[in-house]
């Protein structure tokens, strides 16, 4: 006699199996026509970050913590929303940015605000936090603010059976990929206004030994995409307030062209040259350090100087023998992040990028060359 346990499961599977024969039409429903859908991945395994690249300020990239300033969900920033305006006796929505212009060199752009970091930085929040993301850093007073790792779910065929299958199987469908975003914004004093630059960093799964194999998989980085970090510029203008249809047609006139930096060596001296101007160049050494995920604790633009932490992968390497288990009285630790400074020099039409050490001397070991060349990736 078959048990009750068992027919229920036998009946289980028989209507699953009916429903896909029946709805499979709904599989071949139609792709989002908006290429950005992000559904936050708190609850998934954290990333890996390649051993080139500093550990981002939170220990694991996936795990959400407990932010200083505002609210890092949205549904968190509703309720205080909410109760700002209840205790104020008015409504809690954030008046329209105006004075919003798109600007891009070469490959990269960014945003120009009309008034100062504080009037836009609850509403670049409210953003981020609308678009679906969560918020990992939000710090105002450095003026950066970055997600948490999100996977863009616009690719996903949407349906019926899609939609009935998700709810039961969470993992049924995914894209294999993660995103996050960083926001950097930087006051300009002479015009009384700020300049926002969002960059990506993407992540890839990769499944180890095959399709059906069962070592599990590993996240390994993919490159930095300009259209995803077009594409939310574009959507940041217009919940500022930006018309769609001007936000739309500001991108589609944007002809971007690469640009240009050279890495050159002189002795045991490595530097950067870039064929721009001071201001362009400290824009695209930003961006630069944004997408190779360096850790900038300062800056100061009228110096021409970005302070990075970095960990070199090779002192790293190097310092994991059983000697240096041993040598437990030295007070250098393996792995552990030194602080740089990233400097630009405006020179005779060109500018040259150089890092220094902690105290400001040119640094000749093989760790600037590999800062340069990391940037290199990104400039040229």
């Amino acid at each position: 006699m078959i048990s009750t346990k068992n027919m229920n499961t036998a009946n289980g599977i028989m209507l699953v199996c009916l429903l896909l024969i029946a709805g499979c039409s709904s599989f071949s429903g139609t792709v989002s026509s908006d290429n950005i859908d992000y559904k936050s991945t708190i609850k998934q395994p954290s990333l890996e970050i390649p051993p080139d690249l500093t550990q981002p300020a939170n220990n694991s990239a996936m795990d959400v913590s407990e932010l200083a300033s505002g609210s890092n969900t949205y549904s968190a920033y509703l309720g205080q929303q909410q109760s700002s305006a209840q205790d104020s006796g008015t409504i809690g929505a954030l008046p329209q940015q105006t004075g919003v212009r798109y600007e891009h060199e070469g490959p990269n752009a960014w945003l120009v605000l009309k008034g100062s970091k504080e009037q836009a930085w609850p509403r670049i929040r409210e953003f981020w936090l609308k678009t679906g993301f969560v918020l990992v850093e939000d710090k105002p007073e450095l003026g950066i603010m970055e997600t948490e790792w999100a996977e863009n779910r616009a690719s996903i065929p949407k349906g019926t059976i899609r939609n009935l299958l998700g709810k039961v199987f969470v993992s049924a469908y995914t894209t294999g990929t993660r995103d996050k975003f960083r926001v950097r914004v930087e006051d300009v004093p002479e015009s009384s206004s700020i300049e926002l630059f969002i960059s990506h960093r993407g992540m890839v799964e990769r499944v180890l030994g095959g399709e059906l194999s069962s070592e599990g998989s590993v996240w390994e980085t993919r490159p930095t995409d300009p259209t995803l970090e077009a594409a939310m510029l574009k959507r940041l203008m217009i919940h500022l307030g930006v018309p769609e249809s001007q936000a739309a047609s500001v991108l589609a006139n944007a002809q971007p062209k690469q640009e240009k930096a050279q890495l050159h060596t002189d002795g045991e001296l490595t530097y950067l040259t870039l064929q721009n101007d001071f201001s362009r160049s400290w824009r695209l050494v930003g961006l630069a350090l944004d997408r190779a995920s360096f850790t900038v604790i300062d800056r100061n633009r009228s110096k021409g100087i970005y302070y990075v932490k970095y960990s070199d992968p090779d002192r790293t390497n190097k310092d994991t023998g059983i000697l240096s288990k041993l040598n437990f009285w030295s007070d250098d630790k393996a792995g552990e992040e030194a602080v740089y400074q990233v400097t630009l020099l405006d020179e005779t039409n060109v500018v040259r990028v150089q890092v220094n050490n902690a105290s400001g001397e040119r640094e000749t070991s093989s760790t600037a060359e590999r800062i340069l060349k990391l940037l290199h990736e990104q400039l040229k």
